[in-house]
């Protein structure tokens, strides 16, 4: 794609959407006017023309997406955050080590599902319990002896997501975390390294 960041989303469809249908599932417990008023807010809150990934991106891609920055409704790593896990994470191993172990931990991590991956691209997708889908994009690059991996979580929807998409961001590092601690022993951390 040469980075160019159009290839891997596509303007979603005039059809009905996920949210909408969780939307009229939930809403079949309510009366009437209760269920109509929880439809439209499913419609308008997840159904808006909203850029979607629709293939697994690209290294170049994926630095375009995260050169765009956070939003109301996508959270991103960066090195001025004031949280260690918002930061790009500096992990001190081969990205043949780390890619392997992060794709491994989102598998085992509950609504979570490994979309797809490439060489340093993973990307998750995180679905909510109403129906909502969160695309979640992680950038592996090797620098030196250690891995950099720098996160963009995106919401589906034109709504604000409320600080899910920095959760999701906190939930892979901390999963992540918990992993290594209970398969490894611990790493030697690497200047500037998240702890």
């Amino acid at each position: 794609m040469g980075g160019s960041g159009h290839g891997v989303v596509a303007k979603r469809a005039s059809r009905v959407c996920e949210p909408a249908k969780a939307g009229a599932r939930i809403a079949a417990w309510y009366p009437a006017h209760v269920r109509t008023s929880l439809v439209v807010l499913a419609l308008l809150t997840g159904c808006g023309a909203r850029d979607g990934v629709t293939r697994t991106p690209d290294a170049d891609d994926v630095r375009t997406l995260l050169d765009r920055g956070a939003s109301r409704s996508v959270a991103v790593t960066t090195p001025e955050a004031p949280v260690p896990a918002l930061r790009p994470w500096r992990l001190p191993a081969p990205r043949a080590v780390v890619q392997p172990t992060l794709e491994r931990v989102i598998r085992s991590m509950p609504r979570w599902r490994l979309a797809g991956s490439g060489d340093g691209v993973i990307w998750a997708q995180r679905r909510t319990l109403v129906g909502f889908t969160d695309d979640v994009l992680l950038l592996c690059t090797e620098h030196g002896n250690e891995t950099v991996v720098e996160v963009r979580s995106a919401a589906r929807s034109e709504a604000h997501d409320f600080g899910r998409n920095r959760r999701n961001i906190l939930a892979v590092w901390s999963a992540f975390q918990a992993f290594m601690e209970a398969h490894h022993p611990p790493l030697p951390q690497a200047p500037g390294a998240v702890s």
